[in-house]
């Protein structure tokens, strides 16, 4: 019998179902994460970088602690209460340590139980751009067993979530590192994230060993990749 696991994840108090995880790669890399467990972390400032030249994987905005909207903003200077926009355009803080931080991003077969919660999950085709292949991972409570095992072997502080989608136009405040701009969304990404603060540690390989129990391989030659469940 074939195993497929679904998990669920709360967040803000809506709970996500969660059907299964996609990594998209390079035929070598997807086989070496399926057959060795090879799990490729870069540091969030890798994706600020414009030579990456990869609309999905480019964001400059990835790492980001505070957005200021000028419109809903005041500061306070000698007594003197002023609107953000009469001092400063839109403002983005980022603070350095925040982009040292290692990630391995993963696509979620996730929905929010709701009510009218849809009955198929299709994924967007811009997400076939990331890699000619795909590990398709279908019980995700034990990949991500096997991921902390790891981890917490290597003496290393990780935390993982699913990514939460803000539009930065319009939002005002702190942000996390589970947080991206709405133009993302299309990714319903699952992030894992290592703890980092040096910034000589650029990336990091970890391995779990073989997944070909909970997970398989296949080449990107098909349009409209769903799940559909009752």
């Amino acid at each position: 019998m074939e195993i497929w696991k679904k998990g669920e994840i709360k967040i803000k108090s809506i709970v996500y179902s969660i059907y299964g995880f996609v990594k998209f790669g390079e035929k070598e890399h997807m086989e070496n994460f399926i057959k060795k467990g090879e799990m490729f972390f870069n540091s969030i400032s890798y994706f600020k970088d414009k030579k990456i030249n990869h609309d999905g994987r480019y964001d400059k905005k990835e790492g980001l602690s505070i957005i200021l909207d000028p419109e809903n903003t005041y500061i306070t200077i000698n007594n003197i209460k002023y609107s953000h926009k009469e001092l400063f355009q839109y403002a983005d803080i980022t603070f350095n340590n925040n982009l040292y931080h290692l990630i391995y991003s993963l696509y979620s077969f996730s929905i929010p139980k709701t009510k009218n919660y849809p009955k198929e999950i299709v994924m967007d085709e811009k997400m076939y751009n990331f890699g000619e292949y795909f590990v398709f991972i279908k019980d995700i409570e034990e990949f991500l067993k096997r991921v902390k095992i790891k981890i917490n072997k290597l003496n290393l502080i990780s935390k993982n979530n699913l990514v939460l989608y803000e539009d930065f136009k319009s939002y005002n405040g702190y942000l996390n590192n589970f947080i991206k701009d709405k133009r993302y969304e299309y990714q319903k990404e699952y992030r894992i994230l290592i703890k980092n603060y040096d910034e000589n540690i650029k990336n990091k390989k970890i391995y779990i060993g073989n997944i070909e129990d909970i997970a398989s391989i296949f080449k990107v030659n098909v349009k409209n990749l769903k799940i559909t469940f009752n």
